[in-house]
C-alpha cells in the first residue's frame, strides 16, 4: 500500500502501454509506479507494491528473470501482460511465479477485473469489485454502439 491505496508497479518498454495502464489504474484509485524494463522493475520492487504487471520482452532484463528476482524477495502477485502467447511462454511465466498471464491485445475492462480479483484474493480484504465510475462507464458503453477499447500488441 502507498498512501492508503493499493500500489501497482507496471513494467513495459512501450511508453504508450505504461501511460494507458497508469491512466486506467489511477482512474480506479490505485497508486501506480512504472518501469521501462525488467532491471528498473527489480530496482523499484518494494514491500509497498501490492501487484506487479510485467511485460516479457523488455530490454536489459526481460520479464521472466525480473519476475523470478522479484519473487525471491516479495510475495505480491505478478501478472504478465505480453504478446508472447504460446503454451511454453505461459508455462515459463507461471513457472517463475506469475499469478496470471494476459496476452496482448487485451481488453481494458478484463484487465481491471483481473487486477481487482487478484488483489481481493491476495489481500484477504474486501476490494470493491466495481466502483461507481466503472458502473457509469459500463452504462455508457451499453448506450453507445462502441465496445471496450482493445490495446495493441
Amino acid at each position: 500500500m502507498k498512501n492508503g491505496k493499493y500500489c501497482i508497479l507496471i513494467a513495459d518498454d512501450e511508453k504508450e502501454i505504461r501511460d494507458i495502464l497508469r491512466l486506467l489504474l489511477e482512474g480506479e484509485g490505485y497508486a501506480v509506479l512504472t518501469a521501462e524494463d525488467g532491471r528498473e522493475a527489480i530496482t523499484e520492487a518494494a514491500a509497498e507494491v501490492d501487484l506487479y504487471i510485467l511485460d516479457v520482452n523488455m530490454p536489459e532484463v526481460s520479464g521472466f528473470p525480473a519476475a523470478a528476482e522479484i519473487r525471491k524477495h516479495f510475495d505480491a502477485p505478478i501478472v504478465f501482460l505480453t504478446a508472447y502467447s504460446t503454451e511454453s511462454d505461459k508455462v515459463m511465466g507461471f513457472s517463475v511465479g506469475a499469478d496470471d498471464y494476459i496476452v496482448k491485445p487485451f481488453s481494458n475492462m478484463e484487465l481491471l477485473m483481473r487486477v481487482k480479483a487478484i488483489l481481493r484474493r491476495s489481500s484477504g480484504a474486501k476490494v470493491p469489485v466495481v466502483t461507481e465510475k466503472f458502473i457509469k462507464h459500463i452504462q455508457e458503453q451499453e448506450n453507445s454502439t462502441s465496445r471496450f477499447q482493445v490495446l495493441w500488441a
